[in-house]
Order: C-alpha cells, then sequence, then structure tokens
C-alpha cells in the first residue's frame, strides 16, 4: 500500500519549526555574550594606543628641546599638552588624543612642572570617577601607583573599571 501525499501535507511540522526557532535563538545568545565586551575591550586598545602616542610625543620633543614641556596657566600661556601637538615647537601629535571632558570614553591631561619629568593623567566615564596615571619618573614601588613608563603601566592606567 502506497501512500500519497496530498499538496496540502507539504511543509513543517510544529516541532521541527519549535527546534530550529530554539537553535537560532540559543546561536543569538551566544553572538550577543561573545561581542559585549567588545566595546571595553576596544576602549582599552584606544587608551593604550593614545597614552604611548603621548609618551612618544613627550620624549621626541625632549630630545628636540632637551626638556619636556613644561604646563602653564593663565591667559595666552601655552600649556605643555598644546606644545606636544604643535609642530612648531617640536610636537609630534596630529591633534590631541581622547575627548575635552570626563564624560568622554577617554580623557588625557598631560602635567610637567619642571621639564624633567611628567605624568600622563587617564580618565573618563569608564574609569568610575578614578583616575590613572602614567608618569616617567620611577619604577612601581608596590605601591599600586602606576608610576613608570614600561608597558605593565600602561596596561594598568588603562584598566577600565
Amino acid at each position: 500500500m502506497q501512500h500519497h501525499r496530498k499538496a496540502k501535507d507539504e511543509g513543517f511540522t510544529l516541532i521541527e519549526l519549535l527546534i530550529v526557532i530554539i537553535i537560532l535563538g540559543i546561536l543569538a545568545a551566544i553572538v550577543v555574550f561573545a561581542v559585549g565586551s567588545t566595546r571595553s575591550d576596544s576602549i582599552k586598545a584606544t587608551c593604550k594606543t593614545d597614552v604611548k602616542s603621548i609618551q612618544l610625543a613627550a620624549e621626541a620633543y625632549k630630545t628636540k628641546n632637551g626638556a619636556y614641556p613644561v604646563t602653564t596657566t593663565g591667559s595666552g600661556g601655552s600649556t605643555g599638552q598644546a606644545k606636544l601637538s604643535d609642530a612648531t615647537v617640536g610636537g609630534t601629535l596630529k591633534g590631541w588624543p581622547g575627548g575635552t571632558s570626563s564624560t568622554d570614553d577617554l580623557m588625557f591631561v598631560y602635567a610637567s612642572s619642571g621639564g624633567t619629568t611628567y605624568t600622563v593623567t587617564v580618565s573618563g566615564k569608564n574609569f568610575s570617577g578614578s583616575t590613572h596615571v602614567v608618569s616617567d619618573t620611577s619604577p612601581d614601588s608596590g605601591t599600586g601607583t602606576n608610576t613608570t613608563t614600561d608597558p605593565y603601566s600602561v596596561d594598568q592606567a588603562c584598566t577600565t573599571s
């Protein structure tokens, strides 16, 4: 005895459709969780690159001028941060990286009072109200402060909380 399918018997059963929908839902959940950390990873990578760029610009400025650019305040005063991006005085940055406010993803502040040392403060909305400092002065003494130019201090400074 042969059973012939009729035109109305074509298609998928409800169980087959439910299985496909469940599999697609599981795959979508895996993708969402895999991509979820991508934003924080990209901010951390951008931070590391920008801090290294600032450090290299400060070193290039020191090589050309004999000292790091000094941070000055007051009307008409050029800050050290501006000097790092001013090619006429030895700056090598095309523009200052990061934002200008603590509500931006990243904000970098350069400071040098005597031209012999400098600090770069990293802050932004991803740092939960804290700031992280990278400096050229002395190795980390285990106090938890980031005070060295080795790659570990850049990693520490760019760790979001």
